[in-house]
């Protein structure tokens, strides 16, 4: 019979192209920079160094740590489960404390979210994470 080659052929191809279609991005393969991490390409030089410079200078006088992510695309997933992925598997704030927040732009996507740890309260004193949502606004120019 041959039609039975041309089918499974077709069949093939078709598990294929859903199987490439629903394959997710591994957000957990990026690799931090530092408190900057410009993925995009989207950020000068100079902006970049200040950014560096200011979580630095937070981190030193709070122990809490900052970090500023910037995507090209989220690849049509959703922007709270890469933010969510990437401030996990990079551990922002320490394990310790869990006094970190992070700040992910997808441009493509013009989105943003900010990921914050339990511990956040103690850049500010009021133990509230509100004090490190503050400290990476300003950081953002926000």
């Amino acid at each position: 019979d041959m039609s039975f080659g041309p089918t499974w052929l077709r069949i093939g191809i078709l598990a294929l192209a859903f199987t490439a279609s629903g394959a997710a991005v591994d957000w957990k393969t990026l690799k931090h920079q530092g408190y900057v991490n410009d993925f995009a390409g989207v950020l000068d030089a100079q902006s970049a160094a200040a950014i560096e410079s200011y979580a630095g200078r937070v981190e030193e006088a709070t122990g809490a740590q900052l970090a500023f992510v910037t995507l090209q695309s989220t690849q049509g997933e959703p922007m709270e489960d890469v933010a969510n992925e990437i401030f996990r598997s990079w551990v922002v704030g320490r394990t310790t404390e869990d006094a970190g927040a992070m700040m992910v732009l997808s441009i493509d996507d013009r989105k943003s979210r900010l990921e914050a740890g339990g511990g956040c309260g103690v850049a500010g004193g009021s133990g509230g994470r509100g004090d490190c949502v503050r400290a990476v606004g300003a950081g953002a120019g926000l």
